[in-house]
């Protein structure tokens, strides 16, 4: 036992040494960091809407154009909006979430769609649809860093 009761003893492990204490410490204060940064300062982009797979009625894979650059890494998550014009502004509803499995080069990633795959593929057929190259970058769907989603049902 760590000897710790309350909020510290449930996340530090003191149970083997004191080695052990600060790299447990260390892992929480840089999970910590890395939550605080992703949620203050999000990276933005869209999606590609070119050389996309899909899957019956499902968006599978698609590209974003953020990469290297922008510090993107393999195993990053995105939240996928559609943009929606209220008053001359744009508010966006999220479709969906994104998870990178190939960074590309400096500005274009590989993602796998793992949440809202239909919506998505309604979405970014949406886009294409739209002849006007100015028009299909007004509606294009936003992309915005999240915090890695929790493996039970997130």
């Amino acid at each position: 036992p760590s000897g710790l009761g309350g909020v510290l003893g449930d996340f530090l492990d003191l149970s083997d040494s004191p080695d052990k204490a600060i790299t447990s410490a260390i892992n929480m204060v840089e999970n910590d960091i890395e939550k605080f940064v992703i949620e203050e300062f999000p990276l933005i982009g869209t999606i590609i809407p070119l050389d996309f797979e899909t899957k019956k009625d499902k968006l599978v894979t698609c590209y974003i154009d953020l990469g290297s650059e922008q510090g993107v890494q393999e195993g990053d998550y995105f939240e996928i909006s559609v943009p929606t014009y209220r008053a001359g502004r744009a508010t966006y509803k999220s479709v969906g979430r994104l998870k990178v499995t190939e960074v590309v080069d400096g500005t274009m990633s590989m993602c796998k769609v793992t949440k809202g795959e239909k919506q998505a593929l309604t979405a970014i057929n949406a886009v294409v649809e739209l002849a006007d190259e100015a028009e299909q970058k007004k509606q294009a769907l936003q992309v915005k860093s999240i915090v890695a989603p929790l493996l039970f049902g997130l």
